[in-house]
C-alpha cells in the first residue's frame, strides 16, 4: 500500500478513535446508567427523544454532511472554494433546520396525534427546539473531518460527550424523567455552542470568509449532491421514525424501550464505521483526483470496501457472545430469549450496513447520489410496509423489518451496482465473503434453535468461521481480488 495515504489513515484513526471511542463509551455507559435509573419504559422516551432529534436533523441536513466532508477535503488547499462549500453548506442546513424545528414546534399536537398521541407532543415540541442545534453540529463535524482536523475533532467529542453525560445523568439520578429531558435539550444547543466556537476558530486560519457570493458559486452541488441526498433522508430516515412509532403506538414505551436498549449497539457498531469512514473519504477523494499506480489503486479500493466490514464482523462477534451478561446489566433478565433474538438480528443489520459502506464512499466520489436514492427508496418503503405487518410482535417485530428491508435492498442494488461497473465482482462472490457470512448469520441463527447449554459454544464456533474467513481475506488480499476480477 502506498504509505503516505496510509500514514494520514492511521495518524487519522488514531486521533478519531481517541474521540469517537471515548465519546460513543460515554454515550453508550450513559444508556446503561439510564435504564438503571430510569427504567426500561422512561428510557424508551428519552431515547425516543433523542430518535427524533437525530431523525429530524439529518432531514434538515438536506444530505449536505457527507457532501460537505468530500467537497472539503478536495477543496481545502483552494480558500475560494473552500469558502463557497462551508458558506452552502451553513446557509442549508440553517434554513433547513429552523424551517422542520418551526413545523415541529408549531404543529407538536398535530403530529403527536396522527404518529403517536396527544400526551407526547411535548417530546416533538422538544425536538423542534433542538433540531437547529443537532443539524448545526453535525455539518460542523462534516466541516472538521473534511480539513482533517481529527485531533482537534477528538478532543471536542471527549468534551461534549463528557458534558452530556454530566448532564443528563446527574439530572436523572437526581430528579427523574423530567429534568433528564431538559437536560438533554441543554446539552444539545451547548454542544453546537462549543463547535460553533471552534469552527469560527479553524476557518479564520484558513483565511476562509464566508459570503453569499461564494456559496452561491457552488450551486452545482445543489443538484447533484444535496437534492437526492434531502430526498433519500426523506425515505430512509423518515421510514424509520415511522417505524418507530407504529412500535410505540400498538406496544408503547416499554416495548420501545427494548428495541432502544438493543439498537445501542446497533448504533455503536455504525459509529465505529462512520469513524472510519470519515477518515477514509477525505483520502479516498483526494487520491482518487491524483494519478496514482494500478496497484496503489487496486490497494486503496479494497481497503475502502473491506476495512470498516471486517471491524464490525469482529465487533459484532463480541457482543453476540456476551449478550447475556448485557442483558442482565441492563436488567432484562425477565425475557431473556428475546433479548438475545432481538439483539442477535440488530447486530446483523448493522452487519450488512457496515458491508455497504465502502460502496456508499464509491457513489458518492463519482456523484451517483440519483442512483443512491433509488436504493433508499426500496429500503424506505420496506421497512414502512414491513413494520406494518409485523406491528403486533413489538420490538422483535420492528427489528425483523429493518432487516429484511436492508436485505431485500442489496439483492435489488448490488446487481445495479455491478452492472454499472461500481462493484467489484470479489466484494460479492469471493470465497471469503461467503465464509464469513456463513459465520455471521450463524452466530444470529443459533437464538432461534433449542440446543440448550450447547447454544453458547455453537455461536462461539461461528465467530471463529467468521474469524477465518477474515483472516484468509486479509492473508490473500488484493492480489487474490483482482485475479478473480480479471
Amino acid at each position: 500500500m502506498n504509505n503516505r495515504w496510509l500514514s494520514r489513515f492511521l495518524r487519522g484513526v488514531f486521533w478519531h478513535s481517541i474521540g469517537i471511542f471515548g465519546a460513543k463509551f460515554l454515550i453508550l455507559a450513559m444508556g446503561f446508567v439510564l435504564t438503571r435509573i430510569l427504567g426500561v419504559e422512561n428510557f424508551g422516551r428519552i431515547s425516543f427523544l433523542q430518535s427524533s432529534v437525530n431523525t429530524s436533523a439529518s432531514i434538515a441536513a438536506s444530505g449536505l454532511g457527507a457532501a460537505t466532508t468530500r467537497h472539503v477535503a478536495e477543496y481545502r488547499d483552494h480558500p475560494e472554494q473552500l469558502s463557497g462549500v462551508i458558506s452552502l453548506s451553513l446557509i442549508f442546513v440553517f434554513l433547513g433546520g429552523s424551517s422542520i424545528g418551526a413545523l415541529l414546534f408549531f404543529y407538536s399536537t398535530q403530529i403527536a396525534s396522527l404518529f403517536l398521541t396527544v400526551e407526547e407532543s411535548q417530546y416533538i415540541r422538544l425536538t423542534g427546539i433542538c433540531v437547529l442545534f443537532a443539524v448545526l453540529s453535525s455539518i460542523f463535524i462534516s466541516i472538521l473531518t473534511g480539513l482533517e482536523a481529527f485531533k482537534r475533532n477528538a478532543f471536542i467529542q471527549l468534551l461534549v460527550s463528557s458534558l452530556t453525560f454530566s448532564i443528563i445523568v446527574g439530572a436523572a439520578w437526581k430528579s427523574g424523567l423530567d429534568f433528564a429531558v431538559q437536560a438533554f435539550v441543554i446539552s444539545i444547543i451547548a454542544s453546537s455552542l462549543i463547535y460553533m466556537l471552534v469552527i469560527t476558530i479553524t476557518i479564520r486560519k484558513k483565511h476562509v470568509k464566508l459570503s453569499l457570493s461564494g456559496a452561491y458559486a457552488q450551486k452545482n452541488i445543489i443538484m447533484k449532491y444535496t437534492l437526492p441526498s434531502f430526498l433519500s433522508g426523506l425515505f430512509v430516515i423518515g421510514a424509520g421514525w415511522t417505524a418507530q412509532t407504529m412500535v410505540i403506538k400498538v406496544a408503547g414505551f416499554s416495548e420501545y424501550g427494548l428495541y432502544a436498549a438493543a439498537n445501542q449497539f446497533y448504533m455503536a457498531i455504525t459509529t465505529l464505521n462512520a469513524m472510519f469512514g470519515s477518515v477514509i473519504l477525505p483520502i479516498f477523494i483526494s487520491n482518487v483526483k491524483k494519478q496514482i499506480k494500478a496497484d496503489e489503486r487496486d490497494s486503496m479500493e479494497f481497503f475502502n470496501l473491506f476495512f470498516a466490514w471486517s471491524f464490525a464482523v469482529v465487533i459484532m462477534g463480541v457482543i453476540a457472545l456476551l449478550s447475556e451478561w448485557l442483558g442482565l446489566i441492563l436488567k432484562l433478565h425477565q425475557s431473556p430469549i428475546l433479548w438475545d433474538r432481538i439483539i442477535g438480528i440488530v447486530l446483523l443489520s448493522a452487519c450488512i450496513v457496515a458491508h455497504k459502506q465502502g460502496l456508499v464512499r464509491i457513489v458518492l466520489e463519482k456523484g451517483l447520489m440519483w442512483i443512491a436514492l433509488f436504493g433508499n427508496i426500496i429500503w424506505g418503503g420496506g421497512v414502512v410496509l414491513l413494520s406494518y405487518y409485523f406491528r403486533n410482535e413489538g420490538a422483535l417485530g420492528l427489528a425483523f423489518a429493518i432487516l429484511f428491508s436492508y436485505v431485500i435492498n442489496i439483492f435489488i442494488v448490488y446487481p445495479i451496482y455491478y452492472k454499472l461497473k461500481l462493484l467489484p465482482r470479489y466484494f460479492i462472490f469471493s470465497f471469503s465473503s461467503v465464509f464469513i457470512w456463513i459465520g455471521v448469520i450463524g452466530m444470529v441463527s443459533v437464538s432461534w434453535v433449542d440446543i440448550g447449554y450447547y447454544y453458547k459454544a455453537t455461536r462461539f464456533l461461528f465467530y471463529m468461521i467468521s474469524l477465518i474467513g477474515l483472516c484468509f481475506l486479509w492473508k490473500t488480499g488484493v492480489k487474490q481480488a483482482t485475479a478473480l476480477e480479471k
